[in-house]
């Protein structure tokens, strides 16, 4: 089974989104802060499919971590989640490392989908 890692400030929404990945097939390791995210990428970074996060976070935005992970030498699939009806083209995606955009909220089959498509 693959694994994401996924990164949320919100306790009730990483529990959803967990329940969420877990539910379309996937092994989840949780962290509701970038540092946690950031510690277990350096342990084992050729262990995880894809990495989930928030947008918008207090300390370090998605678009934030996103760039400093693609400088410390990540190739691994980033998607990129919001709920604020932000709307990003893919030139933006791309100056920020950034694979792939789901808005909030998402059910199940949405996220299967395009972490189908992403991980082909």
């Amino acid at each position: 089974m693959k694994t994401l890692l996924l990164i949320d400030d919100d306790p009730s929404l990483l529990l959803l989104m967990t329940k969420q990945c877990e539910a379309a097939g996937y092994t989840v390791e949780p962290h509701s802060s970038a540092g946690a995210l950031l510690g277990s990428w350096f342990t084992n970074p050729n262990k995880y499919a894809a990495i989930i996060t928030d947008c918008e976070m207090p300390i370090h935005r998605g678009p934030v971590l996103a760039k400093a992970l693609r400088r410390l030498g990540c190739i691994t699939p980033i998607i990129m989640v919001s709920g604020h009806g932000d709307v990003f083209d893919r030139h933006q995606l791309d100056q920020w490392g950034i694979t792939a955009y789901l808005p909030k909220p998402f059910d199940v089959p949405m996220i299967k989908a395009l972490l189908d498509e992403v991980l082909v």
